[in-house]
């Protein structure tokens, strides 16, 4: 008998050029694509692939509080946001489009309501303007410090940050962390947040350095309000503690102290609500994770909201229709 005829591998440069093209079709489609404005060019010319990653069968535990008032996860103890996701969204962020329909440029799929897979309490009360408006129709006034920040779509998905279980990126990616979902792509995600925001974060060092440069207290909203937009999108808001350590450690300038103490615990809440029960589905796009346990309840406070002048009221529960726009 005639051995069986080898199977010939096709060339790393074809299969090289196929994914390419594969991409290419992709991103024609996507909704990172098409919001490009008349004239705008994409991001890259090239198209990146995106992350493939698995969501793991068994769940984590929910976070603690700790006493610096910081969100802490049993099993990523170097991830230390101090927001839960439902107070992002309810002080304003994302300039009210995060949870717009999609085609994503990394599955395909067009994705619609995405954020009903989430606690209805993470919602209640907060209107469509700071959810599901259309990429063209961003208002940097719903965001918490009236600037606009972040890049587009197509800017994530063409540099292949986006991963195939979390197509709208690492928000959606902590909206279901914190809920218990566990998967492949935590370290990567959990090392993003502390690349911006943890001890050797670059953007909340730099507002750090320009806060004490400009002899102000780590609060002053006038003090680079883009980079505070950004650090809320990553669940962080600059605490006295943190701001205190880095100029101690590099000899900056002291900072002057805060004219109040923040309660991270329900700031951006309305008034008299508690902390999320952090019950409610797990999802990854497709179903819930298998195995991803609910989780319980974090301490609840009622301590008032911040008195300072220089704070914006959070978004959700602004009264007033008139905003003052930070400087940048």
């Amino acid at each position: 008998m005639k051995p069986p005829a080898r199977v010939r591998k096709a060339p790393a440069q074809v299969v090289q050029t196929a994914q390419r093209a594969a991409a290419a079709t992709l991103r024609a489609a996507s909704s990172g694509y098409k919001e490009l404005g008349a004239g705008e060019t994409p991001y890259r010319a090239d198209f990146k692939r995106g992350i493939e990653a698995t969501v793991d069968k068994a769940g984590g535990k929910p976070p603690q509080r700790n006493q610096a008032q910081e969100l802490v996860f049993e099993d990523a103890p170097t991830f230390r946001p101090v927001f839960e996701p439902s107070q992002v969204i309810r002080q304003g962020a994302f300039g009210g489009t995060y949870w717009r329909p999609i085609v994503s440029g990394v599955t395909g799929e067009a994705i619609k309501d995405a954020w009903k897979e989430f606690p209805d309490d993470w919602f209640k009360g907060v209107p469509a303007k700071l959810l599901t408006a259309s990429w063209p129709r961003y208002d940097a006034a719903v965001n918490r410090y009236g600037v606009k920040c972040g890049g587009s779509l197509d800017m994530w998905e063409s540099s292949g940050w986006i991963s195939n279980i979390d197509p709208y990126g690492w928000f959606q990616w902590y909206c279901r962390f914190f809920l218990g979902r566990r998967s492949s792509d935590d370290a990567r995600q959990i090392q993003r947040w502390n690349s911006v925001a943890g001890p050797g974060g670059r953007f909340k060092n730099q507002l750090i350095g320009r806060c004490a440069r400009a002899s102000t207290t780590h609060d002053d909203a006038t003090i680079s309000p883009v980079i505070r937009q950004s650090l809320l999108h990553w669940g962080y808001e600059l605490s006295e503690k943190h701001a205190a350590a880095y100029v101690k450690k590099k000899k900056l300038p002291t900072l002057k102290p805060a004219a109040s103490k923040v309660d991270f615990r329900t700031l951006g809440l309305a008034v008299g609500s508690k902390p999320s029960n952090q019950t409610g589905k797990v999802g990854t796009g497709k179903k819930a994770a298998a195995g991803a346990k609910p989780t319980g309840k974090t301490p609840a406070s009622k301590s008032k909201q911040p008195a300072s002048s220089k704070r914006k009221a959070p978004a959700a529960a602004a009264t007033s229709s008139t905003k003052k726009r930070a400087k940048k």
